[in-house]
C-alpha cells in the first residue's frame, strides 16, 4: 500500500484510472494495486465527473477540502514573526522583550489587516515559527 505522500497517491490515482481503461474490474484492480473497493469507486468516478473541465493533473489532484479560509498569507506571518524577532527597545519600547500583550499592541498602528491581531493569533504564528525551525524563542 502507498504511504501517504501526494506524489504516490497521485500515481496510485493515475493506476487506478488507467486500470479501468484497460477494462480491469473494480475488484481486481482493487487487488491489482492493494487498496479498497471505495477508493477505486472514488478515483474512477471523480475521473468521470473531471476529466472533461481539467487536465490530467488537475483531475488526479484531491479536491479541496472544506474548512475556514485562512487569514493571514504567508507574508503576513512573516510580517508578525519579523517584528517578534525584533527588539522592541527598536521601536520605541521600554521593555527588552515581547509578550504577546506587547506585540499585539504595537500592531495598532499597521496596516488593518494585521492591526489589533488577537493573543492567540500571535501565539499561533509563533508557535508555527517554532516548530518549523525549531527555535526554542523568536
Amino acid at each position: 500500500m502507498c504511504r501517504r505522500k501526494s506524489a504516490q497517491y497521485m500515481v496510485l490515482r493515475a493506476k487506478i484510472i488507467l486500470a479501468g481503461a484497460e477494462g480491469k474490474s473494480l475488484h481486481k484492480t482493487s487487488q491489482d494495486l492493494e487498496c479498497n473497493r471505495e477508493t477505486v469507486t472514488r478515483w474512477r468516478q471523480h475521473w468521470v465527473e473531471r476529466s472533461d473541465d481539467l487536465s490530467v493533473l488537475e483531475c488526479l489532484k484531491e479536491a479541496p477540502r472544506p474548512g475556514a479560509i485562512p487569514k493571514f498569507n504567508a507574508e503576513q506571518i512573516c510580517q508578525i514573526i519579523a517584528m517578534s524577532c525584533d527588539k522592541p527597545e527598536d521601536h520605541g519600547y521600554p521593555f527588552s522583550h515581547w509578550s504577546e500583550n506587547s506585540l499585539s499592541s504595537s500592531m495598532r498602528g499597521w496596516p488593518s489587516h494585521l492591526s489589533g491581531l488577537s493573543k492567540a493569533v500571535l501565539c499561533r504564528c509563533e508557535y508555527a515559527w517554532v516548530l518549523r525551525l525549531g527555535h526554542t524563542s523568536p
